[in-house]
């Protein structure tokens, strides 16, 4: 995995993440009815699973694999008890029950991510303004700043596009869980004209910076009244 930043030097780990694979051994926990000659397993994740097969195995050995289903968080799942079930454990072969593709903004629903020497990183965040009429609008600058919807407290630095440099950028250190799960902003654009008689006009943009860190801004996104 590589971590797409703009530090000089890149970021690398050696292991591949699957958000569908699960594994440890705390996903299911199981008892023994021995009245009803049951096994009872449960499912302890926050999520549903799908088991695609699972056997019993005992010092006497291990139950042909069978097909397990559908698990629902907190729920359980029922098997017959082997005859003979002294040292019994179980083994499941589960997945993550997903009717479809995993959003970037529900990623934090299914994993934890917790860093120690990289907490932050950089992210850029960028306005191409090349489709805006300036000259026919009479725009002398537009201020450009940005707010990430789930970090209030992230300051991004403002910065302003004018007719001889429309596109332009800031860089703000954002935490490393949200640089690779969603960077949903609210993009405040204040528009300054040539004449200094007529009022700054003021409007907002929402833009999803993780996906694309520049934000195209088209001239008709400016209205008939700036």
């Amino acid at each position: 995995m590589k971590l797409d930043d703009y530090y000089d030097k890149p970021v690398e780990a050696s292991f591949v993440l699957s958000f569908r694979e699960t594994a440890g051994k705390d996903d299911f926990t199981f008892s023994v009815n021995e009245e009803a000659r049951t096994v009872t397993l449960v499912n302890h994740l926050p999520f549903d699973l799908q088991v695609k097969q699972f056997a019993l195995l005992s010092d006497k050995g291990a139950t042909p694999p069978a097909v397990g289903g559908s698990v629902k968080s907190g729920a359980s799942l029922s098997v017959p008890l082997p005859q003979e079930h002294t040292g019994l454990c179980s083994l499941i072969d589960s997945e993550l029950a997903l009717a479809g593709t995993i959003q970037r903004s529900e990623i934090e629903k299914f994993i934890m991510v917790q860093s120690q020497d990289v907490q932050t990183t950089q992210c850029v965040f960028g306005v191409n303004a090349s489709g805006v009429n300036f000259e026919a609008r009479g725009i002398s600058q537009i201020d450009v700043l940005v707010s990430i919807r789930d970090l209030p407290a992230l300051q991004v630095p403002q910065f302003s596009l004018v007719p001889l440099h429309r596109v332009d950028r800031a860089i703000a250190l954002a935490p490393l869980a949200n640089a690779i799960t969603t960077l949903q902003a609210d993009i405040l654009f204040t528009v300054h004209h040539s004449d200094p008689a007529r009022a700054d006009a003021k409007f907002s943009l929402s833009h999803e910076f993780m996906r694309t860190p520049i934000f195209i801004l088209n001239d008709g996104d400016l209205g008939a009244g700036s």
